[in-house]
């Protein structure tokens, strides 16, 4: 083997171990501040859920903020991957509305609405944290907007009509989530949410 080769072979070995203790310290993150929250997540904590040193956590993230920024873009982008993915299964005349906000509640379910929650709640007091989450969390309300031009796309409603339908039901789902947080009744929110999907269709079939 050519010494030229030899060496971009063990060059792009290093980069992929490189790349995988990356991902196991992101993932060990959203870990811990799934379990814990984020203000009594460390990153010593950290580490020892990704089974790495803390030297080596700090190698890749030299500080806290840099981890928390790349943790929560992970978790973004990878939804967003979802929605991407579900987006191919939505037909453009309004009639899977029910599948697309059974599917946006359950987002909303785990772990995506408590992790937002914690960086949400330490951004308001902190600009450090806030300059972190808003390029993703921007990213992501963008591509759920998709998921409502396209479901909605045939029917005959104004944009302004669709957009307050969007905005109310993406309401209704967010304050359930954080309701749910002292509430633990599932038949309860799903009436609720059975009522307004009703409601949404009633909406969609009549044409302004």
């Amino acid at each position: 083997m050519p010494e030229g080769t030899a060496l971009a072979d063990r060059r792009r070995t290093q980069e992929e171990r490189s790349q995988e203790t990356q991902e196991r310290i992101l993932r060990g993150a959203l870990a811990c501040i799934s379990l814990n929250g984020l203000q009594r997540t460390s990153t010593h904590d950290i580490a020892r859920k990704a089974e790495v040193s803390r030297g080596a956590l700090l190698h890749h993230y030299p500080t806290r903020a840099s981890l928390l920024e790349a943790a929560f873009s992970l978790l973004l982008d990878e939804e967003i991957d979802r929605i991407s993915e579900f987006s191919e299964t939505l037909s453009r005349d309004g009639s899977a509305i029910g599948v697309l906000i059974d599917f946006i509640r359950e987002r909303y379910s785990g772990p995506l609405f408590y992790v937002t929650l914690d960086y949400l709640a330490l951004a308001r007091v902190d600009e450090e944290t806030m300059a972190a989450v808003m390029p993703g969390s921007t990213r992501y309300i963008e591509k759920l907007a998709t998921l409502w031009d396209k479901c909605l796309a045939e029917v005959p409603l104004s944009a302004e009509r669709k957009n307050a339908l969007m905005d109310q039901t993406m309401l209704l789902i967010r304050g359930m989530s954080f309701q749910k947080i002292w509430r633990d009744d599932p038949t309860y929110f799903d009436a609720i949410l059975r009522d307004w999907t009703d409601q949404l269709r009633r909406q969609l079939s009549t044409p302004e």
